[in-house]
C-alpha cells in the first residue's frame, strides 16, 4: 500500500496514514491492527485522494476551494479538524 503523507503546516512535521490502514474508493476506511472502522464523506475522500497523490495542505486547500464554494480560511479550519480526528482515531503518525 502506498505511504500517504503531508506536512503539517506549524513546523514542517511529514504526517502520514499508517501503511496498514486501508482506504477505499468508496470512502471505507479500515484499521487491522484495532479492527475499527470508519466512513468519510466524499469531501473526505478527495481529501483522502489528494493524500494519496502526495499533495501538501496548501495544494489541498487551493484543490479543494477551487472545486467547493469554500473559502480558504474556513476549508482549513475544517481540514485540519479532519487530520485532528485522524490523530485522535491513531491513522496517521507522524516524522520529526
Amino acid at each position: 500500500m502506498p505511504d500517504f503523507c503531508m506536512y503539517n503546516q506549524n513546523n514542517n512535521t511529514v504526517m502520514r496514514i499508517k501503511r496498514n490502514i486501508a482506504v477505499s474508493e468508496t470512502g471505507f476506511v479500515f484499521d487491522p491492527t484495532s479492527g475499527e472502522s470508519y466512513s468519510i464523506n466524499r469531501e473526505g475522500q478527495e481529501i483522502m485522494a489528494l493524500l494519496k497523490e502526495g499533495k501538501n495542505p496548501e495544494q489541498i486547500s487551493e484543490a479543494m476551494c477551487a472545486g467547493y464554494e469554500i473559502d480558504q480560511a474556513s476549508f482549513e479550519k475544517y481540514f485540519y479538524d479532519f487530520i485532528g480526528m485522524l490523530r485522535q482515531f491513531q491513522l496517521i503518525e507522524e516524522d520529526e
